[in-house]
């Protein structure tokens, strides 16, 4: 304020840095990059998830792409002892390929969210301990994006082609940081 450097915090990093997250103009930004106590300045970047479409994944092309299958068939690597953040929209734990539920005992042991279902980037983050991203799809949720992405990672072979994911008995973490439409840079740091 001293040096009439306005913005508006977005939020306050003191667990692994001391930092913040600010909204400001160009000539506020300008004068606090020169603050001595501050060390770096980074533009905050917004993460869209993609538009959802009815595909029909081709998982025996994935797993040759991503060279699970030499992993697999080869190596003989299954993920076993292997603990797996998935950091995006969260996972829907009900799924059967990914285990059919949360909690101790489960491939989804534990997880949060970080951000809330009604989250869409400008609005403030609200928090829960369930990782769920199809928790109200009628919420116009464009989530599914997180599950996916644990399918390609860990699915079972429940599946109709009886083709797995990469690790797939290794336990699943999701982590929330993508609300509906998406979110910051600093919402997934």
């Amino acid at each position: 304020s001293a040096e009439g450097a306005a913005y508006t915090e977005r939020m306050r990093f003191q667990t692994l840095w001391n930092g913040m997250s600010i909204k400001a103009s160009a000539a506020s930004l300008s004068k606090i990059e020169k603050f001595g106590s501050v060390k770096a300045v980074y533009p905050v970047g917004i993460h869209r998830l993609p538009e959802t479409t009815q595909v029909s994944p081709d998982l025996a092309t994935a797993i040759v792409q991503t060279g699970a299958d030499i992993a697999q068939n080869t190596l003989g690597l299954t993920g076993k002892g292997v603990k797996v953040a998935v950091m995006d929209s969260g996972l829907d734990y009900h799924h059967p390929d990914l285990g059919g539920g949360f909690g101790k005992g489960k491939r989804v042991f534990t997880g949060w969210d970080f951000v809330g279902e009604d989250y869409i980037g400008s609005n403030t983050p609200v928090p829960d301990p369930d990782p769920d991203d199809c928790k109200r799809p009628e919420a116009g949720n464009a989530a599914g994006h997180g599950t996916h992405v644990s399918g390609t990672i860990g699915a079972a072979t429940n599946n109709a082609s009886n083709i797995a994911g990469i690790n797939w008995v290794s336990k699943i973490l999701p982590v929330r940081v993508l609300g509906k439409c998406g979110g910051y840079t600093s919402d997934i740091m």
